[in-house]
């Protein structure tokens, strides 16, 4: 057996948590900020929008984005917005494009769509767009199709499409869509699409679907809700996961379809699950995240493979707001800027397991020995030959210690040496194309 001796040193980076999470500074200076709504467009391309998490009910138009995968972040802020106006809806379709939706917070009707295509340097108001009631969502399908959907007009949702990126606005013919039921509205941002089919539900616990990009709809009322939906999510062509907010309650609860539709079941997630933001994870098998941030509910964050059955920690008490991936390795998680404006946003470093690979490599095997380990631990590979892979270090707190990329073969081991290292747990984790594998070391002298 070889054996490769690796020394590890304390290393001062803060701003790295354990299992897959990288901490930055979203570019927004303004303490206990978080971040509302991500959306991400691509590998190294999201936005975000901001809200105020310290309960002052401080209004905000700012925004933030990436250009670069989530390293860094440039801040901004869409200046046309009327003062009363809060955010809605955000939308993007590159670097250089995004939509920006807003609503009057001091009453049931109002509100503007913008538009920027320089990257939020400016914005202006899409004048051919103007709804008579309140508007609570905006989507694009491509750069050019998108939609907008507002609160009932004469006892008819108005929804909007686009054919020229928001150029010019057509109203959705009222025989196009079920009407809504007494007092019917939808909600800020509960929606969600997988290609032409698009999905938006409301506080009568009833989802609308459109399977053509807005011009024809259908609605079904979800067994055992009666008020808000306020969060949909649309993994793969059969499943779909609705969420219910009780506002009465302040209770969430689930339900999932595994077959279009035609059922639906409670869904009791096992494990720790953070109920106040979930997302799913594009090209992957029943991927999601979920993300918390309020202290009275659960803070932290995990992922499940079992499309919300089970759970599996990220972290704990560490507050996510909000979460969007791209695919199975890009993917970015809103925080709370700190009293001293860092932070804010996390990236994703790891990866899920992909679909549509023709082979997949599985996660490197090993072992630690001794364990606990008083001068140095062996770690024992079992793995393809010359697997390069990331291996990461960190103590309970989430501290990184270490983080190299290293190329291991079958057979071979690495001695780390832990003389300097305090008495306590750490985290062995090493992550390659495949997927990532943790093993808990016990430190003691």
């Amino acid at each position: 057996m070889k054996i490769f001796r690796l020394l590890l040193f304390f290393l001062p980076l803060s701003n790295s948590l354990f299992a897959q999470w990288e901490l930055h500074d979203c570019g927004v200076s303004t303490p206990k900020f978080g971040v509302l709504q991500l959306v991400a467009v691509g590998g190294n391309i999201a936005w975000g929008s901001m809200f105020d998490v310290s309960g002052a009910d401080r209004t905000t138009h700012e925004f933030t984005r990436t250009a670069d995968g989530g390293f860094t972040w440039s801040a901004g802020n869409v200046t046309p917005a009327a003062s009363n106006y809060v955010w809605a809806c955000l939308a993007a379709v590159g670097a250089d494009t995004a939509f920006a939706l807003f609503n009057d917070d001091t009453a049931a009707t109002g509100g503007a769509l913008y538009r920027t295509f320089d990257g939020g340097l400016s914005w202006s108001q899409l004048t051919g767009f103007s709804p008579q009631s309140s508007p609570h969502i905006v989507y694009f399908f491509t750069s050019t199709d998108g939609i907008v959907v507002c609160d009932p007009v004469n006892n008819h949702f108005q929804i909007f499409s686009t054919t020229d990126a928001g150029n010019t606005w057509d109203l959705v013919p009222d025989n196009s869509l079920p009407d809504p039921l007494a007092g019917e509205t939808t909600i800020n941002a509960s929606f969600d699409a997988r290609g032409g089919k698009f999905y938006f539900g409301t506080n009568k616990g009833r989802m609308y679907d459109t399977q053509n990009k807005g011009q024809n709809w259908d609605v079904n009322q979800i067994p055992g809700f009666t008020t808000n939906i306020d969060k949909i999510l649309a993994p793969d062509n059969k499943t779909l996961i609705l969420r219910q907010y009780d506002k009465s309650s302040g209770e969430y609860t689930f339900k999932r379809t595994q077959d279009g539709g035609s059922s639906w079941d409670d869904l009791n997630p096992n494990g720790p699950f953070y109920s106040q933001n979930i997302c799913k994870v594009p090209n992957t098998d029943h991927t999601l995240v979920s993300v918390g941030w309020d202290e009275n509910i659960a803070v932290g964050s995990s992922y499940s493979i079992t499309s919300g059955d089970g759970w599996i920690p990220i972290d704990t008490g560490v507050a996510h707001t909000s979460a969007a991936f791209f695919d199975n390795a890009h993917g970015w998680s809103g925080g709370i800027v700190a009293d001293d404006s860092t932070g804010g946003m996390f990236r994703f470093s790891g990866y899920y397991f992909a679909t549509g690979i023709t082979q997949v490599t599985p996660p490197s095997v090993f072992t630690l020995t001794p364990n606990p380990a008083s001068v140095n631990f062996i770690l024992n590979s079992n793995t393809v030959d010359h697997e390069t892979g990331e291996l990461k270090v960190t103590d309970v707190s989430g501290k990184l210690i270490f983080n190299k990329m290293i190329s291991i073969s079958s057979g071979e081991a690495i001695d780390v040496d832990v003389s300097s290292w305090s008495n306590g747990i750490y985290f062995v984790q090493y992550c390659n194309n495949a997927g990532n594998k943790v093993e808990k070391i016990v430190v003691s002298h």
